[in-house]
């Protein structure tokens, strides 16, 4: 599967914290956990990571962790005098530099795409992106050697975002599979279904998306996207604690398939550092971290 539901993004385009982390208020630091699921301890886990922020809300440094906690990369931005992202650069586990992506932007400050190197200064990806106004209408990134990898189409209705579509292609420019998703009124994924290239159901599923009345995922159901089946084949229902800036800091995530009697519970924990400023122009005094949970260890 090249395109996961909720089409991961790159850490580099992960540059604000209340559009992308779902925190908000004067937090310095971001710290996620999830217990790691048995046998994929060596592999990247994308729920596990820190980040760091400017006090304007900026990413100005991303740690992403494997499922044993091990780090398995960075990224350090920085933005230039108006505010726009400008480039990242990129560690590996040891922490040396494996790499740096700058970003472009047109006369109006709109990203018109970026260039990815190597350690070596070798170009291995690059991006365009497109606009209509202001809104945002495609992104087409590209492989080395400008052979294309994903298209991404955004399409709306009186300016709001109704849907995308992911194309996914291999080296050969054939099409691989597309990932179709649908937005409700406050531009959050509401369903998202994969096809493969002959526009047959991948078989991965037709995945629907439900959020609780603070905008968080409450609850994400799981279709046979191969038949009209009106009960889903998964189901995984979120939980969540919240600190008193509204932030939440534990999740609990509870699924299971539709002939299993029992649930799987999994919990997900947040260490949030916050700032307060001080009489000092830009200054910041850190305040007491909210810590994990007593879940912070849990396994299944």
């Amino acid at each position: 599967m090249l395109g996961p539901p909720g089409d991961y993004q790159p850490l580099a385009a992960q540059s604000r914290m209340n559009e992308n982390y779902n925190v908000k208020g004067p937090v310095l630091k971001l710290e996620q956990r999830k217990p790691c699921f048995p046998g994929f301890e060596h592999f990247v886990d994308y729920h596990s990571f820190d980040v760091e922020f400017s006090p304007s809300g900026q990413v100005v440094h991303f740690t992403q962790y494997t499922g044993a906690g091990d780090v398995f990369r960075s990224e350090c931005h920085s933005y230039d005098p108006s505010g726009k992202l400008a480039r990242s650069l990129e560690f590996d586990s040891a922490e040396s530099e494996a790499g740096a992506t700058d970003y472009e932007h047109d006369s109006d400050g709109k990203r018109s795409g970026w260039t990815k190197r190597d350690k070596s200064g070798a170009v291995i990806g690059r991006g365009v992106e497109e606009h209509d106004g202001k809104l945002l209408v495609s992104l087409v990134s590209f492989r080395a050697n400008d052979l294309l990898l994903r298209r991404k189409t955004f399409d709306y209705s009186d300016n709001k975002l109704v849907q995308s579509t992911s194309t996914y292609y291999i080296p050969n420019g054939d099409v691989a599979e597309r990932w179709i998703s649908t937005y409700d009124a406050e531009a959050r994924i509401s369903q998202t279904l994969g096809l493969k290239a002959d526009g047959k159901p991948l078989g991965d599923g037709r995945y629907v998306h439900e959020y609780d009345p603070e905008g968080r995922e409450s609850q994400v159901l799981s279709f046979n996207d191969s038949a009209d089946d009106t009960e889903p084949n998964h189901i995984w229902r979120f939980a969540y604690n919240s600190d008193e800036h509204g932030n939440w800091i534990e999740r609990c995530e509870r699924s299971r398939f539709r002939n299993d009697p029992n649930w799987r519970k999994t919990v997900t924990t947040r260490k949030l550092t916050y700032s307060l400023p001080t009489t000092e122009p830009r200054s910041l005094t850190p305040i007491a971290a909210h810590g994990y949970s007593d879940h912070e260890r849990a396994r299944d």
